[in-house]
């Protein structure tokens, strides 16, 4: 028997901010990407067998509790007076009645089986179980189902003034695009630099283009990577209480655009790369592969985590001296990978005081809170000892008349990581170090201090 009236709501782009085959593609690159290149052959079979596949092979992988919903429309579905209500979507049908048990708020869900349920396909479903019906959509695509309708809603395409806009949603905002490349974090690729100062060679004009142009390569290649790794983090940053906000987390920017994105990112930086030196390229190849590596298997790895992400850094000054052509001396590189372990270990540790139990994604758990600390804080004090063992040396006194001015830069750096661990060990480091730093003031008067030591100590007591 028909129903008199039933108000239908469509899951992809609507109910919920994205979309499930694209949610079951990114979970089949991470977990088997091998089977990629099985989709060609899937979809010669139809798109409806290429749903199944990809819901057949990636249902287990999804977490349907974190999903990105759009919570004011679900709100806005539990109190519409109609009494019969109906998820209806083009993703498969075994994840649409998932969704649908998740949500709590539907009589009925019918998604794809041998028919694509899109555009006329959900008209003639709707007609055949009421008599009217009411629907709301986001695209063009359901254009024809809205004219077939007694009332049209949408979240985020709206074709004229007969369809009402609610609980709008709108993925890839240019201004998402900042945040999600996390421009913010290209402060780490100023370590670039780190040779052209130390050596000295700062006044030297093809040694700053080409720092200039590594700093440009490295921004694009880490931003592609960031992009890369939130698309395959979208379950552990979806249960973390700041991560979820995240451009993918959140739904704010789709799982293709980041795809395409992070791709158009790889091939622009190589470019730059290129017109540096051939060595240059070959380390930055080196920084993604590290990266990729990273974001596949090594954040799963307790230590081995930390250790890349060290690395990583220290492949920075590598790349600098290499596009400049000045050596990166042994104190500097131990100085690098001591300090960044250390930071990465402070990175794991407030993570693991903020969510209070094993993190999402990492092979961490509440009882290695204290070690993490440990070896973050020790190794960290082991960086600061390698400064001041290189104080002392003779490649000190060759470089520097005074090098003992270096002490003090030394103190800083000193006083520094400990004030950072302090308010790690009180919580007040809640975001990212690196962003929990840019917004710090003290961070920038010690910043301050140590440039004003190096720059007072080459100045006036250059060798």
């Amino acid at each position: 028997m028909k129903k008199h009236s039933v108000l239908a709501v469509d899951l992809d782009g609507t109910l919920l901010c994205g979309d499930l085959l694209h949610e079951c593609v990114v979970r089949l690159l991470k977990h088997q990407p091998w089977k990629l290149f099985y989709l060609p052959f899937w979809l010669s079979r139809g798109l409806p067998y290429l749903k199944a596949e990809l819901a057949r092979h990636c249902m287990e992988w999804i977490d349907f509790a974190v999903l990105p919903y759009n919570y004011p429309l679900i709100e806005w579905v539990k109190q519409h007076p109609s009494s019969h209500k109906v998820l209806l979507s083009a993703s498969h049908q075994s994840l649409v009645d998932r969704v649908a048990r998740q949500t709590g708020c539907f009589d009925r869900a019918c998604g794809t089986t041998d028919v694509n349920m899109k555009a006329a396909a959900k008209v003639e479903y709707l007609q055949t179980i009421a008599e009217h019906f009411e629907y709301a959509g986001n695209s063009r695509a359901d254009q024809v189902v809205w004219k077939a309708s007694t009332a049209a809603y949408t979240t985020n395409y709206c074709p004229d003034s007969s369809v009402r806009l609610i609980a709008p949603y709108r993925p890839d905002h240019p201004g998402v695009w900042l945040k999600a490349v996390r421009w913010h974090q290209w402060l780490k690729n100023l370590l670039i630099f780190v040779p052209l100062i130390f050596g000295f060679r700062f006044f030297s004009t093809l040694a700053l283009a080409n720092s200039i142009l590594a700093f440009g390569a490295f921004c694009c290649m880490a931003s592609s990577a960031y992009l890369l790794n939130d698309l395959l983090d979208l379950d552990s940053d979806r249960s973390h209480p700041d991560k979820r906000y995240r451009c993918l987390a959140s739904g704010r920017l789709s799982l293709p655009a980041a795809l395409a994105g992070a791709g158009l990112l790889f091939v622009v930086g190589i470019g730059i790369a290129s017109t540096i030196h051939s060595s240059f390229v070959l380390v930055l190849l080196l920084y993604q592969v590290l990266t990729v590596a990273y974001s596949f298997r090594l954040k799963a790895m307790a230590i081995l985590d930390v250790l890349a992400l060290a690395c990583l850094y220290t492949i920075r000054i590598v790349a600098g001296a290499v596009a400049t052509g000045i050596e990166a001396s042994n104190w500097m590189l131990a100085f690098s990978v001591m300090m960044f372990f250390g930071l990465a270990c402070l990175k794991r540790y407030t993570d693991l005081l903020l969510i209070q139990k094993a993190l999402p994604g990492r092979n961490y758990q509440q009882d290695d809170l204290m070690t993490v600390k440990t070896l973050g804080i020790s190794s960290n004090l082991l960086s600061i000892l390698v400064v001041a063992l290189y104080i002392s040396s003779d490649e000190a006194a060759l470089n520097y008349e005074n090098s003992p001015l270096l002490w003090l830069l030394n103190l800083v750096l000193l006083y520094w990581v400990s004030i950072m661990w302090i308010r790690a060990g009180r919580q007040q480091i809640t975001i990212d170090p690196v962003l929990y730093t840019l917004r710090d003031p003290l961070s920038w008067i010690c910043l301050g201090a140590m440039v004003c030591t190096l720059g007072i100590t080459v100045a006036f007591n250059p060798a």
